[in-house]
Protein backbone atom coordinates (compact mmCIF):
# COMPACT_ATOMS: atom_id res chain seq x y z
CA UNK A 1 0.00 0.00 0.00
CA UNK A 2 0.99 3.64 -1.20
CA UNK A 3 0.29 6.74 1.59
CA UNK A 4 0.51 9.96 0.22
CA UNK A 5 -0.07 12.87 2.24
CA UNK A 6 -0.36 16.60 1.48
CA UNK A 7 -2.35 19.56 3.03
CA UNK A 8 -5.17 19.99 0.83
CA UNK A 9 -4.36 18.25 -3.21
CA UNK A 10 -3.47 15.45 -4.01
CA UNK A 11 -1.67 14.88 -7.43
CA UNK A 12 0.42 12.24 -8.88
CA UNK A 13 1.96 9.88 -11.58
CA UNK A 14 2.82 6.26 -10.44
CA UNK A 15 4.29 3.34 -13.03
CA UNK A 16 5.14 -0.36 -12.75
CA UNK A 17 6.48 -3.25 -14.29
CA UNK A 18 3.91 -5.71 -13.18
CA UNK A 19 4.45 -8.96 -13.49
CA UNK A 20 3.01 -11.31 -10.31
CA UNK A 21 1.18 -8.30 -8.81
CA UNK A 22 -2.24 -8.69 -8.70
CA UNK A 23 -3.52 -5.77 -6.37
CA UNK A 24 -2.68 -2.43 -5.87
CA UNK A 25 -4.57 -0.14 -3.54
CA UNK A 26 -3.63 3.69 -3.38
CA UNK A 27 -4.92 5.84 0.14
CA UNK A 28 -5.48 9.33 0.00
CA UNK A 29 -5.21 11.20 3.41
CA UNK A 30 -5.73 14.60 4.58
CA UNK A 31 -3.85 16.82 7.00
CA UNK A 32 -0.76 16.46 9.48
CA UNK A 33 -2.45 13.26 11.45
CA UNK A 34 -3.17 11.46 7.84
CA UNK A 35 -6.94 10.80 8.48
CA UNK A 36 -7.79 8.80 5.48
CA UNK A 37 -9.90 10.09 3.63
CA UNK A 38 -10.49 7.60 0.17
CA UNK A 39 -9.40 4.47 -1.22
CA UNK A 40 -8.87 3.50 -5.00
CA UNK A 41 -8.06 0.08 -5.19
CA UNK A 42 -6.48 -1.25 -8.68
CA UNK A 43 -7.15 -4.97 -10.25
CA UNK A 44 -4.66 -5.92 -12.58
CA UNK A 45 -5.00 -9.28 -12.95
CA UNK A 46 -7.29 -8.88 -16.52
CA UNK A 47 -10.55 -10.41 -16.29
CA UNK A 48 -9.79 -11.00 -12.04
CA UNK A 49 -12.90 -13.43 -12.40
CA UNK A 50 -11.39 -15.72 -9.50
CA UNK A 51 -13.07 -15.86 -6.21
CA UNK A 52 -9.92 -15.35 -4.42
CA UNK A 53 -9.93 -12.06 -5.95
CA UNK A 54 -13.15 -11.65 -5.33
CA UNK A 55 -13.18 -12.04 -1.79
CA UNK A 56 -9.70 -9.45 -1.04
CA UNK A 57 -11.67 -6.59 -3.27
CA UNK A 58 -12.96 -3.53 -1.56
CA UNK A 59 -15.85 -1.75 -2.25
CA UNK A 60 -14.25 1.03 -4.95
CA UNK A 61 -11.85 -1.32 -6.64
CA UNK A 62 -11.40 -1.07 -10.35
CA UNK A 63 -9.67 -3.33 -12.90
CA UNK A 64 -9.19 -3.36 -17.24
CA UNK A 65 -11.39 -6.52 -17.81
CA UNK A 66 -9.45 -8.13 -20.58
CA UNK A 67 -12.76 -10.36 -21.98
CA UNK A 68 -14.76 -7.40 -22.74
CA UNK A 69 -12.09 -4.88 -23.18
CA UNK A 70 -13.53 -2.64 -20.33
CA UNK A 71 -12.74 -1.09 -17.51
CA UNK A 72 -15.12 -2.13 -14.38
CA UNK A 73 -15.87 -1.04 -10.83
CA UNK A 74 -16.48 -3.43 -7.71
CA UNK A 75 -19.73 -2.11 -5.62
CA UNK A 76 -18.89 -4.93 -2.82
CA UNK A 77 -20.73 -7.15 -4.14
CA UNK A 78 -20.67 -6.92 -8.01
CA UNK A 79 -18.54 -6.27 -10.74
CA UNK A 80 -20.29 -3.32 -13.26
CA UNK A 81 -18.74 -1.69 -16.58
CA UNK A 82 -17.46 2.01 -16.06
CA UNK A 83 -17.97 2.82 -19.67
CA UNK A 84 -21.33 2.23 -21.70
CA UNK A 85 -24.77 0.29 -20.96
CA UNK A 86 -23.99 -3.12 -19.00
CA UNK A 87 -25.75 -4.80 -16.51
CA UNK A 88 -23.91 -6.68 -13.77
CA UNK A 89 -24.15 -10.36 -15.14
CA UNK A 90 -22.27 -8.87 -18.19
CA UNK A 91 -24.89 -10.82 -20.53
CA UNK A 92 -26.79 -7.62 -21.64
CA UNK A 93 -25.09 -4.41 -23.42
CA UNK A 94 -24.69 -1.66 -26.31
CA UNK A 95 -21.69 -1.88 -28.55
CA UNK A 96 -20.66 0.94 -30.91
CA UNK A 97 -18.11 -0.95 -32.21
CA UNK A 98 -17.15 -4.80 -32.56
CA UNK A 99 -13.44 -4.38 -31.30
CA UNK A 100 -11.42 -1.63 -30.06
CA UNK A 101 -10.69 0.75 -33.67
CA UNK A 102 -12.99 -0.65 -35.53
CA UNK A 103 -15.20 2.31 -35.87
CA UNK A 104 -18.54 0.65 -37.59
CA UNK A 105 -20.21 3.47 -36.70
CA UNK A 106 -23.16 1.89 -35.66
CA UNK A 107 -25.15 0.41 -32.13
CA UNK A 108 -25.34 -3.08 -31.32
CA UNK A 109 -28.10 -3.56 -28.47
CA UNK A 110 -27.52 -7.81 -27.00
CA UNK A 111 -29.92 -9.13 -24.84
CA UNK A 112 -29.22 -12.05 -22.56
CA UNK A 113 -25.97 -12.33 -25.25
CA UNK A 114 -27.97 -12.18 -28.00
CA UNK A 115 -27.44 -9.21 -31.03
CA UNK A 116 -31.34 -7.95 -31.21
CA UNK A 117 -30.50 -4.80 -32.65
CA UNK A 118 -29.00 -2.78 -34.58
CA UNK A 119 -28.92 0.96 -35.31
CA UNK A 120 -26.99 2.55 -37.90
CA UNK A 121 -27.18 6.40 -39.39
CA UNK A 122 -29.32 5.29 -42.43
CA UNK A 123 -30.82 1.42 -41.52
CA UNK A 124 -32.96 -0.18 -37.97
CA UNK A 125 -32.47 -3.66 -38.42
CA UNK A 126 -34.62 -5.85 -35.90
CA UNK A 127 -32.17 -8.92 -35.39
CA UNK A 128 -34.47 -11.30 -33.30
CA UNK A 129 -37.11 -8.79 -31.71
CA UNK A 130 -40.18 -9.21 -33.85
CA UNK A 131 -42.67 -7.48 -32.02
CA UNK A 132 -43.61 -4.11 -31.52
CA UNK A 133 -45.40 -3.01 -27.76
CA UNK A 134 -46.88 -0.04 -27.96
CA UNK A 135 -48.83 1.96 -25.68
CA UNK A 136 -51.26 3.61 -27.07
CA UNK A 137 -51.75 4.93 -30.94
CA UNK A 138 -48.62 4.27 -33.14
CA UNK A 139 -47.91 6.74 -35.81
CA UNK A 140 -45.62 6.78 -38.49
CA UNK A 141 -45.88 10.67 -39.95
CA UNK A 142 -43.56 10.64 -43.55
CA UNK A 143 -42.53 14.08 -43.30
CA UNK A 144 -40.33 13.86 -47.00
CA UNK A 145 -41.59 14.08 -50.50
CA UNK A 146 -42.70 10.59 -51.15
CA UNK A 147 -44.42 7.66 -49.83
CA UNK A 148 -44.42 7.39 -45.74
CA UNK A 149 -44.48 3.35 -45.73
CA UNK A 150 -42.99 0.78 -48.35
CA UNK A 151 -43.52 -3.12 -47.49
CA UNK A 152 -40.86 -5.36 -49.46
CA UNK A 153 -39.39 -9.14 -49.25
CA UNK A 154 -35.86 -9.39 -50.87
CA UNK A 155 -35.99 -6.27 -52.35
CA UNK A 156 -39.52 -6.77 -54.21
CA UNK A 157 -42.11 -4.10 -53.45
CA UNK A 158 -45.13 -5.82 -51.75
CA UNK A 159 -47.45 -2.97 -50.62
CA UNK A 160 -47.59 0.66 -50.36
CA UNK A 161 -48.53 3.51 -48.25
CA UNK A 162 -49.22 6.37 -50.53
CA UNK A 163 -48.66 9.90 -49.82
CA UNK A 164 -51.95 10.20 -52.12
CA UNK A 165 -54.23 8.47 -48.86
CA UNK A 166 -54.57 5.12 -50.24
CA UNK A 167 -52.73 1.60 -50.04
CA UNK A 168 -51.84 -0.57 -53.09
CA UNK A 169 -50.76 -4.15 -52.88
CA UNK A 170 -47.99 -4.09 -55.66
CA UNK A 171 -48.99 -4.17 -59.18
CA UNK A 172 -52.76 -5.38 -58.70
CA UNK A 173 -55.28 -3.57 -55.87
CA UNK A 174 -55.20 -0.42 -54.77
CA UNK A 175 -57.83 0.75 -51.42
CA UNK A 176 -58.97 4.05 -50.95
CA UNK A 177 -61.10 6.04 -49.40
CA UNK A 178 -62.54 8.31 -52.35
CA UNK A 179 -63.18 11.71 -51.14
CA UNK A 180 -65.05 14.79 -52.91
CA UNK A 181 -62.99 16.37 -54.90
CA UNK A 182 -63.26 19.11 -57.54
CA UNK A 183 -61.87 22.64 -58.30
CA UNK A 184 -60.52 24.70 -56.10
CA UNK A 185 -63.10 27.39 -55.14
CA UNK A 186 -61.04 29.40 -52.20
CA UNK A 187 -58.34 29.05 -50.38
CA UNK A 188 -56.47 29.81 -46.84
CA UNK A 189 -53.93 31.72 -45.24
CA UNK A 190 -50.82 31.49 -46.87
CA UNK A 191 -47.03 30.51 -45.45
CA UNK A 192 -43.94 32.16 -47.15
CA UNK A 193 -41.20 33.69 -46.01
CA UNK A 194 -40.77 37.27 -45.27
CA UNK A 195 -38.36 39.36 -47.76
CA UNK A 196 -37.51 36.85 -50.15
CA UNK A 197 -39.01 37.29 -53.52
CA UNK A 198 -39.41 39.70 -56.08
CA UNK A 199 -40.05 43.16 -55.24
CA UNK A 200 -43.07 44.59 -56.38
CA UNK A 201 -44.07 41.91 -58.93
CA UNK A 202 -47.30 40.32 -60.17
CA UNK A 203 -46.80 36.82 -61.68
CA UNK A 204 -49.42 35.42 -63.59
CA UNK A 205 -51.06 32.12 -64.10
CA UNK A 206 -47.98 30.72 -61.89
CA UNK A 207 -48.32 27.09 -61.77
CA UNK A 208 -48.87 24.96 -58.44
CA UNK A 209 -48.60 21.35 -57.27
CA UNK A 210 -51.43 19.40 -55.13
CA UNK A 211 -50.66 17.58 -52.00
CA UNK A 212 -52.97 14.59 -52.95
CA UNK A 213 -54.53 14.01 -56.46
CA UNK A 214 -55.28 17.41 -57.36
CA UNK A 215 -54.01 19.04 -60.61
CA UNK A 216 -53.78 21.58 -63.02
CA UNK A 217 -54.75 24.86 -60.56
CA UNK A 218 -52.95 28.02 -61.91
CA UNK A 219 -52.70 31.12 -59.41
CA UNK A 220 -52.03 35.05 -59.56
CA UNK A 221 -49.32 36.34 -57.09
CA UNK A 222 -48.08 39.83 -56.17
CA UNK A 223 -45.42 41.11 -54.29
CA UNK A 224 -44.75 44.11 -52.25
CA UNK A 225 -41.67 46.68 -52.64
CA UNK A 226 -40.07 44.64 -49.76
CA UNK A 227 -40.38 41.44 -51.15
CA UNK A 228 -43.26 39.69 -49.33
CA UNK A 229 -45.82 38.11 -50.53
CA UNK A 230 -48.79 40.56 -50.90
CA UNK A 231 -51.61 38.16 -52.39
CA UNK A 232 -52.05 34.48 -53.94
CA UNK A 233 -55.68 34.97 -56.17
CA UNK A 234 -57.04 31.98 -57.86
CA UNK A 235 -56.98 31.90 -61.61
CA UNK A 236 -57.73 28.54 -63.13
CA UNK A 237 -59.28 25.82 -60.10
CA UNK A 238 -57.85 22.99 -61.90
CA UNK A 239 -59.43 19.53 -60.65
CA UNK A 240 -59.66 16.62 -58.43
CA UNK A 241 -58.85 18.72 -55.18
CA UNK A 242 -60.18 18.40 -52.26
CA UNK A 243 -61.11 20.12 -48.84
CA UNK A 244 -57.32 21.16 -46.74
CA UNK A 245 -55.56 19.59 -49.43
CA UNK A 246 -52.01 21.84 -49.30
CA UNK A 247 -51.20 23.84 -52.71
CA UNK A 248 -47.41 24.64 -52.91
CA UNK A 249 -46.17 26.93 -55.62
CA UNK A 250 -42.48 27.01 -56.15
CA UNK A 251 -40.56 29.94 -54.89
CA UNK A 252 -37.97 30.01 -57.98
CA UNK A 253 -41.36 30.75 -59.94
CA UNK A 254 -41.97 34.13 -57.81
CA UNK A 255 -38.44 35.63 -57.27
CA UNK A 256 -37.06 33.13 -55.18
CA UNK A 257 -35.53 30.06 -54.61
CA UNK A 258 -36.40 26.33 -54.16
CA UNK A 259 -37.82 24.63 -51.86
CA UNK A 260 -36.36 27.43 -49.26
CA UNK A 261 -39.01 29.80 -50.34
CA UNK A 262 -42.14 27.48 -51.74
CA UNK A 263 -45.17 29.20 -50.66
CA UNK A 264 -48.05 26.63 -49.11
CA UNK A 265 -51.78 27.68 -48.76
CA UNK A 266 -54.76 25.18 -48.06
CA UNK A 267 -58.00 24.33 -50.34
CA UNK A 268 -60.85 26.10 -48.15
CA UNK A 269 -63.33 25.25 -50.42
CA UNK A 270 -64.18 23.39 -53.78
Amino acid sequence: MFTLSTGSEVGFCIGFALTTVSNLCVTFVSGAKSTSVGTCPFDFSGAGAGASFIAAAGAGSIRFNTTIQQFEGYSGANWSSLGGVRDVDQDTYVLTESSPGADEDTFEFFNQGVNSISLSQTKFTLRTAKTFDVAGTATFNGTAAGDPLAVTFSGASILQVRSKKDIEISSGFRLRGVPVQGAVNTIGTVTSVAGNYGTSQTYTAVTSTGQFEGTGATFTVTSDGSGNIASVVKVAGGSNYEENEVITISGNLIGGSTPTHDITFPVTAI
